[in-house]
This record gives structure tokens, sequence and C-alpha cells, in this order.
């Protein structure tokens, strides 16, 4: 058996191999492409850990070690630094500490979802990001409303859906084309909103699992 680590950036990994008596085989930095970290796994043996943090891309990244025939073990990041209290942090070293990790059996490990349960996790933390932009454009819009003397109309206060498209043709004022700009992007907005609502609707119904959407 190997042990294999990966620490893992935006554009590239750097990997570090060694046997489980700790000799070093190989350490090359791998690109980020298409297939490069999968093809790059299959030249060792099979069934081997490999260690990842949880930095950002981790998703696909898990998934090429998977196709690769290997074992991904994601790394607590936080908790790896504070156990190998390395003053020096490089690529390589930081690699090397998570192999060392390997062999002692402290590897702190996070526990990784199946690949079904992280593509529903990403469909509902999109529709938390959804939600939160449509919240601020409607702040925003009140906002105009309130700037043109229009703010104290308790439908003006309520201004979304179709009475927003009222509000801002009938109390444009002396913004008119502001208003106007702030109107399209509404209703752009709003139509986004429903396709994407009957698209989560439709991709609802063979949602399972969802108690088990904890992230980290």
């Amino acid at each position: 058996m190997e042990y294999i680590a990966l620490d893992a950036h935006r554009n590239y990994s750097f990997a570090s191999i060694e046997s489980a008596d700790g000799r070093r085989r190989r350490e090359a930095r791998v690109e980020h492409e298409p297939g490069s970290i999968h093809r790059f796994l299959e030249q060792f043996e099979h069934g081997s850990p490999v260690a990842v943090e949880t930095v950002g891309n981790w998703y696909w990244i898990v998934q090429e070690i998977e196709q690769a025939g290997m074992v991904p073990k994601l790394v607590h990041a936080r908790r790896a630094k504070m156990m190998l209290a390395s003053v020096n942090k490089t690529d390589r070293l930081d690699a090397r500490g998570m192999n060392r990790l390997q062999r002692c059996g402290t590897l702190p490990e996070v526990w990784i979802p199946s690949a079904e349960l992280r593509d529903q996790r990403e469909l509902f933390r999109a529709r938390m990001v959804f939600t939160q932009q449509r919240t601020r454009l409607k702040n925003r819009i009140h906002a105009t409303l309130a700037s043109t003397r229009c703010g104290l109309s308790s439908r003006a206060t309520r201004s979304t859906g179709k009475a927003a498209g009222s509000c801002w043709g009938a109390w444009g004022g002396f913004r008119r084309t502001p208003a106007t700009r702030q109107s399209a992007c509404w209703n752009s907005w709003t139509r986004y909103r429903r396709r994407s609502r009957r698209w989560r609707h439709g991709c609802g119904r063979s949602l399972r699992g969802t108690l088990r959407l904890t992230t980290w």
C-alpha cells in the first residue's frame, strides 16, 4: 500500500507519494485539467488512501480520486495544521505532513458524502444564494422608491412581483431613468426566479435524505 497526499490549490495540486515505511517515491505538481488527477493516480497501487484538504474545489478532486480506484481521505485543514505544528508552510511540507499523519493513523478526517448527496447540497446552496440576492434587490427597490418620496405608500413597501412594475411606472418621478433601469432589472430577476423555482421543484421530487444536508 502507498500513501498519497494532495496539497490542492485552485489551479494545481502538489502530490507526494510515500511507501508504507515512509520512503518517498515521487513528488510532482499536477495541473488542474479535466482528468489530470485521474491519470496521475492511475500509475500507483489501486486502493491506496489519498489525503486531500477541505479546500473549495475538493468536490471534483474527490470524484477523480474515486474514478482512479483510490480511497479519498478528506482532511480537516485546521486540525491538521495544529497537529503538524509546522513553522514553515510550503506545498511540499504540507503534503509530506499529511502522509506522516496517515502513517501514524492520526489523520483528522471529515465525512465525505456520496456524489448524489453532494449534488443535492449544491442545489440548496444555490437556492440560499439566490434568496439572499433577491432580498438585497428588494431592499434596493424600497430605498429607491423612498428616495423619490414614494416610500410612504403601503403598496410601494410591498413592491414585489407584478405590483412592483406598476409602482415603478407610477412613481418614477424626477429619477425616471434610474427608476426605469432598476425596474427592468427587477422584472428580469422575477422571470429568472420563476424559471429557477420550476427547475428546483422538478429536481426536488427526486431528492432524498435532505435532513443530512449539514455542511462544513
